[in-house]
């Protein structure tokens, strides 16, 4: 009994073929199109800055409360707006600490600089760093503070 095979052995078209042709095109373009990119991903694109948000004590609070201030602020500085209820020297660092509407306070590490506000002031304050705030029990540490 002779040998039938049950695929057809195909042989692949001549170079010359239409079909072929098309097929060589379309691949010279894509790795055409490919080492353009290339090209464009070796320059340097410039690291965009951090921008100033504008909150609240209770904002900032809020969302160190409920997890979620470093997806919100991670790339901000901040400008937090509220009313100052106690500056304190602790290990060297002045602390201020701002009211909340909510158990959750925030402290202000100013460092070595005492700031120029009291109990009872409604200030502004720069914290150029919100991906470096840290969970306090009951209050959101920010670090770096300074009054613009």
């Amino acid at each position: 009994m002779p040998f039938r095979m049950k695929f057809p052995i195909m042989l692949p078209p001549r170079r010359d073929h239409p079909a072929c042709r098309k097929v060589l095109l379309l691949l010279l373009l894509a790795s055409s199109g490919g080492l353009a990119a290339c090209g464009l991903l070796g320059q340097q694109v410039p690291t965009p800055q951090p921008k100033d948000k504008n909150v609240a004590a209770d904002e900032i609070a809020l969302a160190m409360q409920e997890d979620h201030v470093y997806s919100d602020y991670n790339p901000y500085s901040l400008i937090v707006q509220g009313v100052v209820t106690d500056v304190r020297l602790e290990n060297k660092d002045y602390m201020l600490e701002m009211a909340t509407q909510i158990d959750t306070k925030v402290l202000c590490d100013f460092g070595s600089q005492a700031p120029s506000a009291k109990a009872g002031d409604s200030i502004e304050i720069l914290c150029p760093h919100a991906n470096q705030a840290q969970r306090q029990p009951n209050a959101v540490l920010l670090v770096d503070c300074s009054i613009p």
